[in-house]
């Protein structure tokens, strides 16, 4: 029904072709491990597949997880708990559009991290300000296509209160409020 020509990770260090097989028609396995550990999003596509259909066939009917015996369907958390695997199916493209995420976490005793999905290389400009609008912070930067994880650091809000964050990457732009307490 479909034929699988490519699995592609750009969130995974050293995926390659090494980390899948098709043991028998039908059947695909997948296994990926590193020495160090990687950070990821919870809303992030591990694994993009290029696939063929030889018919009209809805991909959802295809897919599927399956436990085995021998390859349990699983990632680990920081501190090592089990989290489940999920398969999305979106448009051709859908899922590489630049995204912007919320602030993690937030709210703050200190610093936050700000994730981010850039479908090509960017301009970034980053700013945080106080609820007076005063500008507190900026950062311009150049990044590449992928995932990133920008740091707003603790100095960049002084003190405890509420502050408003804005990142420009291209034409997508996305603001929000970071509580410190």
């Amino acid at each position: 029904m479909v034929e699988i020509q490519t699995i592609e990770s750009s969130t995974l260090p050293d995926f390659d072709q090494s980390n899948w097989a098709i043991p028998r028609p039908g059947r695909l396995t997948l296994s990926w491990s590193a020495a160090l550990p990687s950070s990821i999003l919870t809303s992030e596509a591990l694994l993009h597949f290029r696939i063929k259909a030889r018919a009209d066939i809805q991909l959802s009917k295809v897919f599927q997880i399956q436990e085995t015996p021998a390859l349990r369907p699983e990632a680990y958390d920081s501190k090592g708990d089990i989290r489940a695997l999920q398969i999305v199916f979106s448009e051709k493209g859908s899922s590489q559009a630049t995204q912007i995420f919320d602030p993690q976490p937030n709210p703050t005793t200190a610093g936050t991290m700000l994730p981010i999905q850039l479908s090509e290389a960017e301009n970034l400009h980053l700013e945080v300000r106080d609820l007076s609008g005063r500008l507190l912070w900026v950062n311009d930067l150049m990044l590449e296509k992928g995932s990133h994880i920008l740091e707003i650091p603790a100095s960049a809000m002084p003190q405890a209160g509420m502050y408003v964050w804005r990142v420009q990457a291209g034409e997508v732009m996305k603001f929000g409020k970071i509580a410190r307490g």
